[in-house]
């Protein structure tokens, strides 16, 4: 029981957070196109290049974003696999990543769930809470 309320309450904290975008998406001008970012731009369009390059075959990210000679990287290995899998199921980069950061944080809710009941025991609710935060 305990479980359930934790993790409807850590998704309506994970919803606040992300409030501000909805916002954004429902003010957005006829004619234009906001790309729901919800982080610095420069990160945001990286991760997105990144997640463009693995649907479009590649295993490595080039270095988009300088003027130096750089070789490829597999820094972002991360996404990487979400564009693979993106690619499997023809989703947009945009759509792909917030569907992956949807799907990391519920793991990572109930990883936190997990390893503080095993840390703590059953009865600890109120640290696995406090964990959260």
């Amino acid at each position: 029981m305990f479980f359930l309320f934790f993790f409807v309450l850590s998704n309506l904290v994970f919803l606040t957070v992300n409030l501000p975008i909805y916002i954004m998406k429902m003010k957005e001008p006829v004619g234009t196109f906001f790309p729901l970012i919800h982080q610095t731009t420069i990160d945001y369009f990286l991760y997105l290049s990144s997640i463009r390059e693995s649907i479009s075959g590649g295993w490595d990210t080039p270095a988009l974003f300088t003027s130096e000679p750089t070789k490829n990287s597999i820094l972002y290995l991360y996404f990487v696999i979400v564009g693979k899998i993106a690619g499997l199921f023809h989703f947009s980069p945009i759509f792909a990543y917030h569907l992956a950061r949807v799907v990391s944080i519920e793991l990572l809710l109930i990883g936190v769930y997990l390893v503080v009941r095993k840390l703590v025991g059953r009865s600890a609710y109120f640290v696995s809470l406090l964990a959260l935060m």
